[in-house]
């Protein structure tokens, strides 16, 4: 995972990955299992486009 946003007692996990194609991330799934975050953003490798996560708003981070 590379960061870990805790924000209003909420958690939000963001994994980045520099390539576009999709692959495993076994990092992230350890972590989501160990840590149960209320939501997790895999930008690139297949998630959001980094285009896509820098316009958002950081409010729509988490629900």
């Amino acid at each position: 995972m590379d960061f870990v946003v805790r924000y209003q007692g909420r958690v939000l996990a963001i994994e980045v990955k520099s390539h576009k194609r999709q692959t495993a991330v076994p990092g992230m799934d350890a972590f989501v299992k160990a840590f149960k975050p209320d939501k997790v953003l895999l930008i690139g490798g297949g998630g959001l486009d980094v285009e896509t996560f820098l316009a958002m708003d950081a409010k729509q981070w988490l629900p």
